[in-house]
């Protein structure tokens, strides 16, 4: 497949292996940032194998059959490039950022790290140490750890809702076994997806990546089973902290929902910037709060919308209340023609500000190859945003904040009692 829009190359090739290649050729720039995405993310663990993506994703940096650590870091860098990698929910990606005529070198580095990490046992006895500090730096963060009870509420009966890191125990029981069978079983042709943007050539690319993880293949692994939780709308942790930090929210869409578009500008209009309506209210008119924000995850089969705020513990449970109240007024009041415009052109400006950046062009080609999504041109997307109403964002907000489907989690000095008069209601 070969298509052009607006100067724009996008191309597709599936190796005989599964392994999914998708290219877009940018003239103006002699850069390329390509990244090797594999299906492997939180969500696709066991509860006795929680992390172990994360985990694995730190491994494979230590050393190959044919590259020390060392000498890892230094092969891109001693072009100009860098090398980097992190694991989601649903994903574990390496990226690499090189010249456009670096990127052999690129495909060879990240395929030695697929293909034969070394996975030896001091080296992970080791990194188990970097892990786990990583995971205890997490009570430091109260708006992580608050984020983090928040997502296990909103998906209770859901593996979405496991901890990218795992925890201290799981960590600890990593094993060179344990990372070889999980490998066998996730970085197999069908999971892998390379996705690269800049100044490139397709046919070099798939040629390279052939020739290098061409032979790539396995079994993969079955999705693990849900461990089902209690689901409880209100989880208040208390810490002694001078800010009592809160999220509200609820299930969002998937990645390739039909009202994505309209959930984006829901959250851009809610808690998108400083011309905000929660923004104007909370802090502007109100001054309960220094900061709030609203945000949305679209992932596979699911998603998220929550609004964060750090707050006064006198002044939450009035923040709260004023948050569900301009969620309610959105739905019983509406929004006029300019308002919406302005979410609309907030929107498409961040997304084609945002294709100055390989990297973000690169995303783009994965996530949708990743999820069966037509790899289109950023116009189609644009006239997707455009194509939302305003009845169209009053639904969005309508069918996900309902009573029993809104979710509270604090941490802080109050206890669920400070915010048991509260009705969940928008």
């Amino acid at each position: 497949m070969d298509r052009t829009f607006a100067g724009e190359s996008l191309r597709r090739t599936v190796l005989d292996n599964g392994i999914r290649v998708v290219t877009e050729r940018v003239e103006a720039v002699r850069s390329v940032s390509l990244g090797v995405w594999v299906q492997a993310g939180s969500r696709d663990e066991c509860s006795e194998n929680a992390g172990i993506s994360h985990f694995l994703e730190h491994v494979v940096f230590k050393g190959t059959e044919g590259r020390s650590a060392f000498e890892i870091a230094r092969a891109l860098e001693s072009v100009g490039g860098g090398l980097d990698a992190f694991t989601t929910r649903e994903h574990t990606c390496y990226l690499a950022r090189v010249l456009g005529d670096d990127v052999p070198l690129a495909v060879e580095v990240i395929s030695d790290l697929l293909r034969s990490p070394a996975l030896v046992a001091d080296d992970i006895e080791m990194e188990k140490q970097v892990v786990i500090e990583e995971i205890r730096s997490l009570n430091d963060l109260p708006d992580e750890l608050a984020h983090e009870s928040f997502t296990r509420m909103v998906w209770h009966d859901h593996p979405l809702k496991n901890s990218i890191l795992g925890t201290e125990k799981t960590v600890a029981s990593f094993t060179p076994e344990k990372m070889r069978e999980y490998m066998e079983g996730h970085y197999i042709g069908e999971r892998i997806v390379v996705a690269a943007a800049g100044w490139l050539d397709h046919d070099e690319v798939v040629d390279l990546v052939k020739a290098h993880v061409g032979s790539l293949a396995g079994e993969s692994a079955g999705a693990p089973d849900a461990e089902v939780e209690p689901f409880r709308p209100v989880v208040m942790g208390v810490r002694d902290l001078k800010q009592e930090h809160i999220y509200i929210g609820c299930r969002g869409v998937s990645f390739t929902h039909p009202d994505r578009y309209a959930m984006a500008l829901m959250v851009c209009l809610l808690g998108g910037g400083m011309s905000s309506r929660l923004y104007q209210s909370v802090r502007e008119r109100s001054g309960l709060a220094y900061a709030i924000s609203s945000y949305a995850e679209f992932l596979a089969d699911s998603g998220l919308f929550g609004t964060y705020i750090a707050v006064s513990p006198e002044n939450a449970t009035g923040a709260i209340r004023l948050i569900l109240k301009e969620m309610a007024l959105l739905k019983t009041d509406g929004l006029d023609a300019d308002e919406l415009d302005g979410a609309k052109a907030q929107i498409v400006g961040g997304i084609v500000i945002g294709m100055e950046r390989m990297s973000q062009r690169m995303g783009r080609l994965a996530k949708a190859e990743i999820h069966g999504e037509p790899i289109d041109g950023v116009d189609a997307i644009i006239s997707g945003i455009r194509s939302v109403t305003a009845d169209d964002v009053i639904r969005v907000l309508d069918e996900g904040m309902r009573p029993g489907r809104i979710c509270l989690a604090g941490l802080g000095p109050l206890d669920e009692t400070a915010v048991s008069d509260i009705e969940l209601i928008c």
